[in-house]
């Protein structure tokens, strides 16, 4: 008998049992900095990065966006923070994912140690910054030149080359 998750039919409880597993370390990880900085005063407001939207206001009241997770979370980060706003990205599970834009890192083996680094770290102002360019693109499209059942369905499906775009990467239209 074969299985969508793999040959094995036990396959799809392997990768239950690994998703549990990091749902876990990152929540423990998680619940690691918060305490961590808490405990050194700072005053937090954490929010789920699958939340639909976050705040700007909680975006633009912090000195600092710690985007616990991986390269996602930091991507989405960079969406809600605004401009020039320092965002570290914390790898909430080291072990098993690269976390190439996250500068730090919050193990499974010690995640109150290695928070409290962390955390000192940003208190010392013990970090360099590297600056990543932030692109914005806007697509522009007239409705009308969306196919009638496309344009019902809130979809640009089926209407392959019927939508004019402009991308602006610095305000000025291409």
């Amino acid at each position: 008998r074969s299985s969508s998750w793999g040959a094995h039919p036990q396959s799809h409880l392997v990768h239950h049992e690994a998703l549990r597993l990091a749902c876990a370390t990152h929540e423990r990880a998680v619940g690691a900095v918060h305490e961590a900085l808490s405990a050194a005063g700072a005053e937090v407001r954490a929010h789920d990065a699958r939340a639909p939207a976050i705040p700007r206001a909680d975006m633009e009241w912090a000195h600092v966006c710690l985007a616990l997770g991986g390269d996602g979370t930091v991507l989405r980060a960079a969406h809600a923070t605004p401009a020039g706003k320092l965002i570290v990205g914390v790898n909430t599970d080291p072990a098993r994912s690269v976390g190439a834009l996250c500068s730090a890192s919050v193990g499974p083996r010690d995640a109150d140690a290695d928070a409290r680094a962390l955390v000192g770290r940003l208190g010392a102002a013990d970090y360099r910054v590297q600056l990543l360019p932030r692109l914005r693109v806007t697509v522009e499209c007239e409705a009308a030149a969306l196919a009638p059942e496309a344009a019902a369905a809130g979809s640009a499906a089926g209407a392959e080359g019927a939508v004019e775009g402009a991308a602006s990467a610095d305000g000025r239209r291409r």
